[in-house]
């Protein structure tokens, strides 16, 4: 699968994981089994492990290291939720410029600073059920 169509595919499921964390995605529209703890096969399912960043976490976000570690200037009960083995999921920020999909290992207060160290996450870590359809446009230029 090229960059773009990974680059597209993250976005997408991104922006449904932002909708539906915020509110602004009824996820029982894509079937009934969201409401229950079970879903049936094929049908959209976010976990309640997957924690979207809201904005107040991502304007807490100080630091996104390159061994994994993020460090919040300051904890909220979003960031007190997490715990080993939720995904967090963000949409860019300025100390994550393209974004989250990371797997929590631990976390620790440090003084004021929250500290989430964390390891590569994988989409279907985030969302491990539904279907994905995309439309690509292809507009060539003609000169």
């Amino acid at each position: 699968m090229s960059t773009a169509k990974i680059t597209s595919v993250s976005v997408f499921l991104m922006g449904v994981i932002f909708l539906s964390a915020n509110g602004l995605l009824n996820l029982t529209s894509f079937g009934p089994s969201l409401a229950q703890s079970e879903p049936k096969p094929g049908e959209l399912y976010i976990p309640p492990t997957t924690k979207v960043l809201d904005s107040d976490s991502r304007a807490a976000l100080q630091s996104f290291g390159k061994d994994g570690s993020l460090v919040f200037s300051h904890s909220n009960d979003l960031l007190a939720s997490l715990a080993v083995g939720d995904v967090v999921v963000s949409e860019p920020a300025a100390a994550a410029p393209n974004g989250l999909l990371r797997k929590v290992v631990s976390t620790q207060t440090k003084g004021r600073e929250f500290l989430v160290v964390t390891t590569n996450a994988a989409l279907w870590h985030a969302v491990p059920q539904g279907h994905l359809m995309s439309l690509v446009s292809w507009i060539q230029k003609i000169s």
